[in-house]
This record gives structure tokens, sequence and C-alpha cells, in this order.
């Protein structure tokens, strides 16, 4: 039922309940796996992100899912490496941070905890009212 809803709500099908038009988001895809080894360019070749992508993490997702997906991406884009350093905080410091390692990138692909994603989110966001060509984030592990 949730993946129906999902998929209904990414094609723009779901009535708003208010009686405005149909609910719509931005989002173009939503994949919940236990794993997408071996599926980051499938995932992600046919988003249009343009053709320069900040693969984002820190020290310890950088180790783990992080090396394997830069690798795999890097097949399709222009990957810039960016570790944030310690334990990220999702805080204006970090986002700050964030937006000016990724300032030249076409999307942001976060790989990591929620932390990680909700910076990419914010800095995207903020980005995109200032270059329309910066992408949404993404989450690969």
């Amino acid at each position: 039922m949730a993946e129906n809803l999902i998929d209904a709500i990414l094609a723009g099908r779901v009535e708003d309940p208010d009686g405005g038009p149909n609910l719509s988001v931005p989002t173009k895809s939503v994949v919940i796996e236990r794993s997408l080894d071996g599926r980051e360019v499938d995932l992600l070749a046919d988003l249009s992100f343009g053709s320069r992508w900040a693969v984002v993490s820190d020290r310890n997702t950088r180790e783990a899912p992080g090396e394997r997906v830069e690798r795999a991406l890097s097949s399709v884009a222009r990957i810039e490496q960016v570790v944030l350093p310690g334990t990220p905080h999702a805080d204006m410091e970090t986002v700050a941070l964030l937006e000016h390692e990724t300032g030249r990138a076409d999307a942001l692909i976060a790989v990591g905890s929620g932390t990680i994603n909700d910076l990419c989110k914010l800095a995207s966001a903020r980005a995109r009212y200032a270059n329309e060509t910066t992408g949404g984030p993404t989450t690969c592990g």
C-alpha cells in the first residue's frame, strides 16, 4: 500500500483532500531498499542532474558506502568528493561549509545518515534559489 501511494504522489495522481489540485512533489524517485549496492548508476543516471555531482559523506560513511558510490557514479558524472569533518550537525555553520564545498556541483548526493541528507536538502534548496541548475539531494548506501 505505501509503495503504491508513494508512486501515485510522485506521478501527481493523488487528489488534494481539501479540494485543491492534485498533490505533487518535486521528487522524481523514491527507492526503499536494504542496500543499493550495484544500483547507484541505474538509479541516478536518468535523473538529469547535470555532469558535476558532489558526493557528500562524513569520515564514517566515506569508508563504508561513500567510496563505492563515488567509484560507481564516476562512470556517468564528474564527482566532487565532500567529506564533512567530525560528526556532522544539522546547523547553519555546516550548511555554509557544504554550500562552499559544493558551489559548482549540479547535484548533491548524500551518503549516510539523515543528518547528511538534511544538510544536503537545505544546501540544495538554498542554492536552487540562486542557481536553477542545482539538483536535489539523493541518498545512496
